[in-house]
């Protein structure tokens, strides 16, 4: 992509051989149709070159930089999902067990949501006068880890108003762990050295 202009239509032709070729279906060759390249530069002086089917009409440079941040919300919590909770892994080999790792996986998912909601409104009552270079955000992972600790506490109580001291307590010690919001983050990808399909058992919670 080294002649990717900063803004440019590019026009791609898909000959039966090429459709084949990527194994795309529904398609019956030839098929020619435009996209857009565009090269957009960070804060930190890297470039990102993105392909898109928007037209310049529709969204310029400006914009898409916009739309290209918006996408570390959906990567941060599919992070979550996969790297904290382990939704791609499992407890058993069965489609019963399979979907019920899955739903737990989305309520634990969830509740780390509402947990974090609550421990960041925490934090930004608490530091809503101080003067700091970056924008603060809970710390997901420690929002896993506390998760794993402390929700058996809350979910077992059978007074309501022990459990709920036992969540603001959790909350406030969730509000402690924080990490700067960079804005224009690139990383690099690492390279994959381990098989792209491996074991999916995981331990219990």
């Amino acid at each position: 992509m080294s002649n990717c202009n900063d803004d440019k239509i590019i026009r791609v032709n898909m000959v039966k051989h090429r459709i084949n070729q990527n194994k795309i279906k529904d398609v019956e060759g030839p098929v020619n149709f435009n996209l857009r390249c565009a090269r957009i530069k960070l804060e930190t002086e890297d470039e990102e070159i993105l392909i898109t089917n928007l037209d310049p009409a529709e969204a310029d440079l400006k914009e898409l930089k916009e739309i290209y941040n918006m996408h570390w919300g959906i990567e941060t919590k599919y992070n979550l999902l996969k790297n904290g909770i382990k939704l791609e892994k499992f407890t058993g080999d069965t489609d019963r067990a399979v979907q019920q790792d899955f739903y737990a996986s989305i309520y634990i998912s969830n509740l780390a949501s509402i947990m974090i909601a609550d421990a960041q409104e925490e934090y930004d009552k608490l530091h809503q006068n101080s003067q700091k270079k970056h924008e603060y955000k809970i710390n997901q992972r420690m929002a896993i880890a506390y998760l794993k600790e402390d929700l058996l506490h809350v979910l077992l109580q059978d007074d309501l108003q022990k459990a709920m001291k036992l969540y603001e307590k959790f909350v406030k010690k969730l509000s402690k762990h924080v990490v700067a919001i960079r804005r224009d983050r690139k990383f690099e990808r690492p390279t994959r050295h381990n098989p792209k399909y491996g074991r999916t058992n995981k331990k219990l919670f």
